[in-house]
């Protein structure tokens, strides 16, 4: 299921994007879910399980790993944090950055389960 904050971003490329990258991953039960931040940390678009909550209109400022992909307008790969429930997990992220002017836009990402990583790391 995909929601969206932001009239302007639905139905567009990314959202169209993210929504089939989320269901391609989501089948082998990787992903928590997918998602854009707006540039000031605020989550615009959020693809989830059906039946999960939404983390629409949420400020995610206070993650690490939301403030280092800013400057460094490079893909980031958090280190394993506590989401929603208690569960660990990690977030790759990647920024939105404005071709023409390299003005930072965003950021476009997904939460993986870490337990996923943990089941290779045993094997």
């Amino acid at each position: 299921m995909l929601l969206c904050s932001d009239k302007e971003n639905s139905g567009n490329k990314t959202t169209k994007l993210l929504e089939e990258i989320f269901n391609r991953i989501n089948t082998i039960d990787l992903a928590v879910s997918a998602f854009s931040f707006s540039k000031d940390g605020i989550v615009t678009l959020n693809t989830i399980p059906i039946g999960k909550n939404s983390f629409l209109g949420l400020t995610v400022t206070y993650r690490e790993w939301v403030n280092e992909i800013k400057p460094q307008q490079i893909p980031v790969f958090s280190n394993g944090f506590e989401g929603r429930g208690g569960k660990y997990r990690i977030a790759i992220t990647y920024p939105i950055v404005n071709n023409n002017t390299g003005e930072y836009l965003g950021i476009v990402g997904m939460l993986i389960h870490s337990t996923f990583f943990l089941t290779l790391w045993r094997s």
